[in-house]
């Protein structure tokens, strides 16, 4: 069976796509969300920056849209730690309370192998909660976006139109939103992208008031090649996600930053 978009480009069967792999979950384990929410980025192709899930007991994933889903590091404050050899990153989890998150890694057969230890998260400001973030060498480092993806499996016909009934239920009901990107790093080896994801229970109307800007971006050796000039930040751009059932909102913080990543993209927890 297939779902669709109004853009992108092609069709895709990659079943470990970010696309797919939240209704992998649904179909293959039996483990239900209360919604699924596409993150796309618009520079100078769409590409897919991860779906958004809430689980039946209010914790949010995020699955990254990276084509190699294998970053060798971490970095949490300052100090860059090694991801645990031959497995790769399947999501992220915020836990109900927003108190803390951990990260779920798979082994190269995609068993679940274990997680990135449970820490506790940061609150920049009153309501406010640091997620994590998120630096590219570039958007192209992302899925690019089908305008078709095409769902996978083999069972008995019962079992496939009873699959088949579930993904297109939730298919339905999910939602897609577009993140327009001002800027791109896509020729520029000395500048990468930075996303920091915030969870706001006040449902500002912006974050400018915050200051100094909460960000977990690398700013020197060993996630940068060398240190960065100042200001470090180019260009920024802020996206509202609204997160519905939860009656809170997710902040997207996109920036151009000056630096060069010592690998495609890093992960960060300002702790």
């Amino acid at each position: 069976m297939t779902s669709s978009f109004e853009f992108g480009a092609g069709k895709t069967q990659d079943q470990w796509s970010a696309l797919i792999r939240p209704f992998r979950v649904l179909v293959v384990e039996g483990r239900p969300f209360e919604w699924i929410s596409h993150l796309f980025l618009k520079s100078d192709s769409f590409y897919v920056l991860g779906a958004l899930c809430l689980t039946m007991n209010k914790r949010l994933l995020f699955y990254p849209g990276l084509i190699a889903r294998t970053p060798q590091w971490y970095v949490i404050r300052s100090k860059l730690s090694k991801m645990e050899e031959g497995c790769f990153i399947d999501h992220l989890t915020l836990e109900a309370n927003l108190g803390s998150l951990h990260v779920t890694m798979l082994d190269l057969n995609s068993r679940k192998s274990g997680s990135i230890r449970k820490f506790k998260t940061k609150r920049p400001a009153e309501g406010l909660t640091y997620f994590f973030g998120f630096s590219l060498r570039s958007e192209r480092d992302l899925e690019l976006s089908p305008q078709e993806i095409q769902f996978l499996f083999s069972s008995s016909k019962p079992d496939c139109e009873r699959r088949a009934r579930i993904i297109t239920d939730n298919a339905r009901a999910s939602l897609s939103q577009v993140l327009k990107l001002p800027f791109t790093v896509t020729k520029s080896p000395d500048r990468f992208l930075h996303f920091d994801f915030l969870v706001d229970v006040q449902n500002r109307n912006s974050l400018k008031s915050i200051v100094p800007a909460p960000t977990a971006a690398p700013t020197g050796p060993p996630a940068l090649k060398e240190i960065v000039s100042t200001p470090q930040s180019i260009e920024t751009q802020m996206y509202p996600v609204k997160l519905p059932l939860l009656e809170r909102t997710l902040w997207i913080v996109a920036s151009v930053r000056n630096g060069e990543l010592s690998e495609k993209a890093v992960f960060s927890f300002p702790l």
